[in-house]
Order: structure tokens, then sequence, then C-alpha cells
């Protein structure tokens, strides 16, 4: 006799598996669920071993490049609609994509914008980036920039006007 039973693993990841009517074992190593099941036949405690893993594998058809930001602000001493760079901009977050029906969420590194307010996110991420963009004290926004395989996102965001422009731009193009 065996019974149907959902695990829940990590919080994120739904399996269904056969329990047998003697022992059944479920381990998990390394985000994969592994499932061993040992059967009678004939009552005696003999029986067979059989071992099961599931996983879920995504694969890539081409290259993935990331977002290459620029941070500005409209420039008010000027008297102009002139737009200057914010330097010293704390920019960090994570790009998310799916995955089968798993979302796979992956932490970027942190970056400061130079000096003309440009920044490299440059992870080779895929599907959404979701970023932070701060100074540690006097401003402090969030935005999300779609991204493409084969192809470098061109990103600007003003945060005087909360404005977001970007650009993709293949590998093999002059932008």
């Amino acid at each position: 006799m065996s019974f149907w039973r959902t695990i829940r693993l990590s919080g994120i990841l739904n399996k269904t598996v056969v329990v047998s009517s003697i022992v059944g074992l479920i381990a998990l190593v390394s985000g994969i669920i592994i499932g061993m099941q040992v059967s009678s036949t004939n009552g005696s405690g003999t029986g067979s071993l059989t071992a099961t893993s599931s996983s879920v594998n995504c694969t890539l058809s081409s290259s993935t490049y990331g977002v290459i930001i620029l941070v500005v602000q409209n420039n008010f001493s000027s008297g102009s609609s002139a737009v200057r760079p914010v330097a010293g901009a704390i920019i960090t977050g994570n790009n998310a994509y799916d995955c089968g029906n798993e979302r796979i969420v992956n932490k970027l590194s942190r970056v400061v914008t130079n000096s003309s307010g440009s920044a490299s996110l440059l992870d080779g991420g895929i599907g959404l980036y979701y970023l932070n963009i701060y100074d540690g004290g006097s401003f402090n926004y969030t935005i999300s920039i779609p991204t493409r395989l084969v192809s470098v996102t061109f990103v600007t965001y003003n945060i005087t006007t909360g404005n977001v422009t970007s650009v993709f731009c293949n590998y093999d193009e002059a932008c």
C-alpha cells in the first residue's frame, strides 16, 4: 500500500513523491529531492532499493551580458534643463527569471557610480534586474529593468524626475 505525500522544499518548490508502505526516506541534497524507497513483494523483509531524483534545468541558448546604468539628476544651479551625473550612488539588487515553474533569483554585486555617474552590472544575469539606488541618506530608489539575451541594456535613471530610459544593444552593434 502506497500513499502520496507532497513535501515543500525551501519554501519555493513543491514536489510529489510516492512513499512505500514499509520504509520511505526523503533527503534534501543541494536543492534536489532524492527519494529512496524500499519495497517488499513477499512480506519476508527482503526487497529492492530504488533511488529517484527530481530537478529543474534551464538551458540558455546564447550569452547574457547585463546592465550599464547612468544615474543623473537635474542641474538646478545652472537654470537650465541640463542634467549632471550622480557620483557615489550605491547600487545593489538582484535579477530574477523563471525556469519552468520555478522563480530563480540571483543577488547582484554591489557597485558604486563613478564620477561620470555610470556603473556596470555585467553579471550576466537575465530576466528583470531589480535595482536599489541610494547614497546613504538623501535618496533611496528602486527600479526594475528588463534585459535581453545577447544584449547589454543601457539605462539612464534621473533621480530628480524618476524617469528611466533603456536601450538594448546587441553585442555586434555599435551603441
